[in-house]
């Protein structure tokens, strides 16, 4: 067991991996359905994986792989541009010729599969957007405009210049955020992450990251987090109440205030108390002191 927060939280970054069948499964998967794509559909893009685990943020607590297909603009646009809930249910019904137990999300903006192995595919289907990105349901009807691979290279070009170091800080806040039942949507928090580093050149000690991007994040969700891709202009937590935020703040205020504590406690040689403030920041989840 780890007797130094350096160790422990090294310890929880090799935890919070998925397993190597895991990304057995996941790969397995992601190849099945585009060959189910190819066979049944006329695309504008194969099916291919974005979200945490294309941009390798994911972390095995979660287990979500998102995946995204682009399908024709000239067949089905004529036919769904009014309606996105009835293309939903359509690749739904398709999806359950196939796979029997798809069911759509409670977003209303993919279909979910079981993956196996404690994992499931969000697939989200799409139409390649004029002007770029790409156009998926918002879950009301409409559509919404995204651009997977703009985010891909946008946390890439990041955790270069922190000489890798991004990526595990944002899975280690992930793990918060799982730990907390999720108060915020994984993506909001990976953003706010990189906000919260858009001008740095190192990322310090992992104790030291968390308890800063916590005050940090504590900061930023009391205001809109807008989707760093333009055109158009659009926040990625439009589905946060007011209550919500407002609790996610607090949550995010008292355990940045924690960490500063278990800072403060392993810089006077305190360790076993400090595991004890990082244990109340991931709620029971941290490694033990040993």
């Amino acid at each position: 067991m780890p007797a130094s927060g350096q160790a422990a939280f090294d310890e929880m970054l090799a935890d919070l991996r998925l397993t190597d069948r895991q990304r057995e499964v996941a790969r397995g998967r992601i190849g099945h359905l585009d060959t189910f794509f190819r066979t049944n559909y006329q695309l504008g893009k194969a099916p291919w994986a974005i979200g945490s685990y294309n941009r390798e943020t994911l972390i095995r607590w979660e287990r979500d792989v998102d995946v995204m297909v682009a399908l024709s603009v000239a067949a089905y646009w004529p036919r769904y541009k009014d309606d996105s809930r009835a293309f939903l249910a359509w690749i739904r019904d398709g999806l359950n010729r196939e796979y029997h137990t798809t069911r759509v999300s409670t977003r209303l903006i993919s279909v979910r599969l079981f993956l196996g192995e404690e994992m499931e595919v969000d697939l989200v289907p799409s139409f390649v957007r004029q002007g770029g990105g790409y156009l998926i349901p918002n879950g009301l009807g409409g559509w919404r405009s995204t651009n997977p691979p703009f985010h891909h290279d946008l946390i890439k070009a990041a955790n270069v210049r922190l000489a890798s170091r991004l990526k595990p800080l944002v899975r280690l806040l992930k793990a918060w955020n799982n730990a907390n039942e999720h108060p915020l949507r994984s993506f909001h928090v990976e953003m706010m992450v990189l906000s919260a580093h858009r001008t740095a050149y190192a990322v310090p000690a992992w104790s030291t990251a968390v308890a800063q991007s916590l005050a940090s994040l504590a900061g930023q969700v009391a205001a809109r987090c807008p989707d760093p891709w333009a055109p158009p202009l659009q926040f990625i937590d439009d589905d946060l109440s007011g209550i919500e935020r407002q609790s996610a703040r607090n949550m995010l205020a008292a355990d940045a205030a924690s960490a500063a504590r278990a800072l403060q406690l392993e810089q006077s040689g305190r360790h076993r108390q400090a595991f004890g403030e990082w244990d109340t920041v991931y709620r029971g989840k941290f490694p033990a002191y040993g």
